[in-house]
């Protein structure tokens, strides 16, 4: 699934339910955009990419071998992002000022390995990351 949206204001939604081996690639240039993407089932890869102020990304991937990367450049951005299973992997960018970041990582029946790759670049940055399960690992980088 793509999506591409030019202009402020967009609302763009990705879904992609009980697949495999799917891709979702969502693309906002603009001002105060909102984008959320949903994936379900095994080894699904959502790319997430805003440009310019005031925008919200939510990424939402459950099952197993997720990966989600999400970039942000601008300023006043925020990200929640959410996966549930084991073996995801995220990554996210934020550049610009007032950037937010929320992440949550919850294993199977114990099982997890996962893992989180967070960029922060500019003023006043907040990150918050939460995993449960074992074997989690979390790098955050803010300058």
């Amino acid at each position: 699934a793509s999506l591409a949206q030019t202009g402020s204001n967009n609302s763009g939604y990705v879904e992609q339910l009980n697949a495999n081996n799917g891709k979702a690639t969502a693309k906002q240039d603009g001002n105060f955009n909102t984008l959320n993407a949903y994936q379900t089932g095994a080894n699904q890869e959502a790319v997430i990419t805003q440009k310019n102020n005031d925008n919200f990304a939510y990424s939402n991937q459950s099952g197993y071998n997720q990966y989600a990367s999400i970039e942000q450049r601008g300023n006043n951005g925020y990200v929640s992002s959410n996966q549930s299973g084991a073996n995801n992997e995220e990554e996210l960018l934020q550049t610009g000022n007032f950037d937010r970041a929320t992440v949550t990582q919850t294993g199977y029946n114990g099982l997890a390995a996962n893992a989180v790759n967070l960029a922060q670049t500019a003023n006043n940055l907040t990150a918050n990351i939460s995993q449960n399960g074992s074997g989690n690992t979390a790098l955050v980088k803010q300058r």
